[in-house]
């Protein structure tokens, strides 16, 4: 069975993208994080193109999308995620600071496999995005590896 070999973490943020891999390798995941600021990005990433090119081979452990991202919304790159069979398997935790109920609901519709909202206290926040990390990383089975 093949691991993955890297995750994707998307925030237009730098310093909640830094924060967020920080966690998660707290956590001990041995995958290599690789970052995206934009939507346009994360396509970019996940396809290998433009910055990309150098990023692991195969797709990754899981995709973490903050929902409220530049050029194209998390909802919209989901769908495209879903809409592309190369990744269509791959999980996807969509992360928020503000969870409207409408855009939970739709996020699952798209294919989200989970919705996280991001705490604003730090003890809490460790805790979510060191067991996010775990679990995709180490615990979870993706059907793409099998």
């Amino acid at each position: 069975m093949d691991v993955p070999k890297w995750m994707l973490i998307a925030d237009d943020d730098p310093n909640d993208r830094y924060l967020i891999g920080k966690l998660i390798k707290e956590g001990g995941v041995d995958q290599e994080l690789v970052y995206a600021q934009d939507g346009h990005q994360v396509l970019d990433c996940l396809h290998g193109r433009g910055n990309f090119t150098d990023r692991p081979s195969g797709p990754p452990a899981v995709v973490i999308l903050d929902h409220q991202m530049p050029g194209l919304s998390g909802l919209e790159i989901l769908r495209q995620i879903r809409d592309d069979s190369e990744f269509e398997l791959t999980p996807v935790v969509i992360h928020s600071g503000q969870m409207l109920p409408s855009e939970v609901r739709q996020a699952y519709r798209l294919g989200a496999n989970a919705y996280v909202e991001k705490p604003v206290n730090y003890d809490d926040l460790r805790k979510v995005f060191k067991e996010l990390g775990i679990f995709w990383c180490q615990v979870n089975v993706m059907a793409g590896a099998l």
